[in-house]
């Protein structure tokens, strides 16, 4: 069963994605004042699966940020995604909620980064808002372990917070994201290659021979995380305190117009 399940990846995913990416690339247009800062980039995503910018945004524009989205929890509450303990808040559009949220969304070239590796235009569908709060029984932000998709998928997730393994730092499995490892570690775990959700034991025993392959992404305040979230990530559980970010979702330009209404519920209307 797991053999086929990877004859179907290779071939029906992997195969058609490769021959997309070497023959129909698309030509992205890269400003050359900012050509050096997206190739550090592009590498770093295409050897670690993430990258990390530092200071991109200050710790007083942070907190008027956090400022701007309780409030607008507060007053707004059938426009709030929340998880089942009630530990974690979404506000999906939130580039409508913030002119500084709006900032952010716009950022045209971190869309630039994505397009660069993805060798076609990719534009963001929205900004996620997100506060975490501890509970004892929360399990991070996103639910657990889990990948976004097996095909290559662009995220920037920027900490509002000092952000560290006690209060939901972002955690990731090395090269999860890679062809040949993706098929080994369903192989060898005997996991269905499709499957997108994973429990703690499946990761531990992914990771137990090489316990570096968890990586942990700590930063203060104002740290920009850029992500292939194809890997196995989460935010890790609240050990105390709370956590808050900012998360851009990118996708290839033909799939935005399908994909306004995937995530619920969504604010449309300019708040700001």
């Amino acid at each position: 069963m797991y053999y086929f399940h990877i004859i179907k990846y290779l071939f029906f995913y992997k195969i058609i994605f490769l021959i997309r990416k070497f023959f129909f690339k698309e030509k992205i247009i890269i400003n050359n004042s900012k050509k050096f800062i997206i190739e550090k980039h592009l590498s770093l995503l295409k050897k670690n699966g993430f990258s990390i910018i530092e200071n991109y945004l200050d710790k007083n524009e942070c907190e008027n940020i956090i400022k701007d989205m309780n409030d607008f929890y507060k007053k707004n509450i059938s426009l709030i995604w929340t998880d089942k303990t009630n530990s974690e808040y979404r506000i999906h559009g939130a580039e409508n909620v913030s002119k500084k949220i709006k900032d952010f969304f716009s950022d045209k070239m971190l869309s630039l980064i994505g397009s660069s590796i993805f060798n076609g235009k990719m534009d963001n569908l929205m900004t996620m808002a997100n506060g975490i709060m501890f509970k004892n029984e929360n399990v991070g932000s996103g639910g657990g372990w889990h990948r976004d998709g097996i095909e290559f998928q662009y995220k920037s997730i920027l900490y509002l917070v000092d952000t560290n393994k006690d209060n939901g730092a972002f955690q990731l499995i090395d090269e999860s994201n890679k062809f040949w490892v993706v098929i080994k570690d369903s192989i060898k775990n005997k996991i269905n290659i499709f499957n997108t959700r994973f429990s703690e034991q499946i990761v531990n025993e992914i990771i137990k021979n090489k316990p570096d392959r968890l990586k942990t992404l700590e930063g203060k305040a104002g740290t920009l995380i850029l992500v292939d979230t194809s890997a196995i990530h989460r935010g890790s559980p609240l050990k105390k305190g709370s956590r808050y970010a900012l998360t851009n979702y990118y996708y290839p330009s033909y799939k935005i117009d399908s994909m306004k209404n995937h995530f619920t519920p969504k604010v449309n209307n300019i708040y700001y």
